[in-house]
């Protein structure tokens, strides 16, 4: 599943029914029980504070906890209380679902995935057993069983969770590439809970312009080289008279940041910008500075095929004097496979124009012809 997606999954709030998780034997402790009332009524901060004040153990006490927990998020403190329910009481059947649901959502994918195998037959008549199910099987790229799930856990659900069962089918049958299907379970959302947000996203994506906002990144590489030979001494070569040495150490970085400008239907384009740079410790004259600025534009052919054409034009200096200009055009076709990967299938025509002069080696004969050694062209 794409990183949004578990974001979007994450955020999803599951009321957890508590009547009969917690219900209590004749000797349970008393406070147990009260705890257990208030959870019950949604006042699941006064039952952990209860807990807590009565010291009260125990697997329904964790377990407990482990409810309140995860109806406030916080999903870590939940698999913690929910792992000690499961130790104190091994195969605890109330727990597994809960413990399922709080797994994902701390991103413990073969957890959650245990949690699920070890959930008892009655968990299947709820409907957040086949949500997590669902996204489980989208996290595996199985995704028309994942539609399957969501559909399921859509007609279980309550009223109010409906949309998201709906919407999460809509993603999951595009992704099996069922169009029909998608596109009637982004028409259910849309019907369920029109003008809400999660109506937005199925609207955009029964467009099929889902695309979400402009996108921006930006990130920085720096470190030390050293390097034998920087002048590119051969055999036979005195260096010259200014330069006691070819060896030498320098600093490097590479700084690159982009931004996408728009995107309209199929349409989308920006420009990324790319400077690679470097200062030698001693032998500065062989310092280089290279920026490189690239727009592209990019065409969705379908939903798993997407052309991009991308210019990149860059000025290089090294020791303060211009030494390159470069351009190079790339037309690139790059095309999903589903489970069996991508592939990427690209031209690129590049032509480069060196800005020193070309002179005869040393040495060599006086026909020798100075083009040989000019790097300019295509």
């Amino acid at each position: 599943m794409t990183a949004s997606a578990r974001r979007g999954a994450a955020a999803l709030s599951i009321a957890l029914l508590f009547g009969g998780a917690v219900a209590a034997a004749p000797e349970e402790d008393a406070q147990i029980l009260r705890a257990s009332t208030l959870a019950r009524s949604g006042r699941c901060d006064e039952a952990l504070a209860l807990l807590a004040d009565s010291g009260a153990s125990g697997p329904r006490a964790a377990l407990l906890r482990g409810q309140c927990h995860l109806e406030a998020k916080r999903y870590a403190q939940a698999v913690a209380a929910l792992d000690e329910a499961q130790r104190l009481s091994p195969g605890m059947p109330d727990a597994q679902l809960p413990l399922l649901i709080a797994r994902y959502n701390v991103g413990d994918i073969e957890g959650a995935r245990r949690a699920l195998g070890a959930m008892p037959q009655s968990a299947t008549q709820r409907p957040e057993y086949h949500l997590y199910r669902g996204l489980l099987l989208l996290e595996g790229a199985e995704n028309a069983q994942a539609g399957a799930a969501f559909d399921r856990a859509r007609e279980l659900a309550p009223t109010e969770m409906q949309p998201v069962a709906a919407y999460y089918s809509g993603i999951a049958w595009l992704s099996a590439k069922d169009r029909e299907r998608a596109n009637a379970s982004f028409d259910r959302v849309i019907a369920l809970a029109p003008g809400s947000e999660w109506a937005k996203q199925a609207e955009a994506a029964r467009r099929g312009t889902a695309r979400g906002p402009l996108t921006r990144w930006a990130w920085l590489r720096a470190g030390a080289e050293w390097d034998s030979n920087v002048v590119l001494r051969g055999d036979g070569v005195e260096l010259p008279g200014d330069i006691s040495d070819e060896s030498d150490g320098r600093a490097v970085w590479v700084a690159h940041g982009g931004a996408e400008l728009f995107h309209r239907g199929d349409f989308s384009g920006g420009i990324s910008g790319t400077y690679y740079g470097n200062a030698h410790f001693d032998l500065t004259d062989f310092d280089e500075h290279h920026p490189t600025l690239s727009p592209w534009l990019d065409y969705r052919i379908d939903e798993d095929t997407l052309f991009r054409l991308r210019y990149d034009v860059g000025y290089a200096w090294i020791g303060g004097d211009e030494f390159l200009f470069d351009q190079q055009v790339s037309p690139t076709l790059y095309h999903d496979w589903g489970a069996a990967g991508r592939s990427q299938l690209s031209l690129r025509v590049s032509y480069l124009d060196f800005k020193f002069p070309t002179s005869t080696p040393l040495g060599a004969p006086a026909t020798f012809p100075t083009n040989y050694r000019d790097r300019d062209g295509w």
